[in-house]
């Protein structure tokens, strides 16, 4: 499987077909970054929309721009359905706090453990 670098991410297709981004520790994530995330995640899955695992327990930031455009038509495009998988309690109300300001046109739901995402994940395809 192609594994494609953005500044901020590593993203690949697994083979049960879910597209797994890890996000790196940088300082932001910014709307370029997360344009250049999404771009990457429709390449990688062959320019259709995916289930997709995003590995956030390494993010810092993310700017008030990035976050309206991960919640956006265009992402909704590329995204069929998103878990993403945080590190603490904490993190998944700072994420669902986040969340109630951009919501997201298509399924997200945050979890503390890989495997309860990959299963809903697969229960969305």
């Amino acid at each position: 499987m192609e594994t494609v670098e953005t500044r901020t991410e590593t993203i690949h297709v697994d083979p049960e077909g879910i597209v797994r981004c890890v996000v790196k520790e940088v300082a932001s994530m910014t709307e370029e970054d997360a344009r250049a995330n999404i771009a990457a995640i429709w390449e990688c899955n062959g320019q259709r929309p995916a289930r997709v695992l995003v590995d956030a327990r390494k993010t810092h930031h993310v700017t008030r721009e990035a976050r309206a455009f991960l919640a956006g038509e265009e992402t909704a495009r590329v995204q069929a359905a998103c878990a993403l998988w945080v590190s603490s309690p904490v993190s998944t109300l700072i994420a669902n706090f986040f969340m109630g300001f951009n919501r997201p046109r298509y399924p997200v739901r945050i979890f503390s453990s890989e495997a309860d995402a990959l299963k809903w994940l697969r229960d969305c395809g």
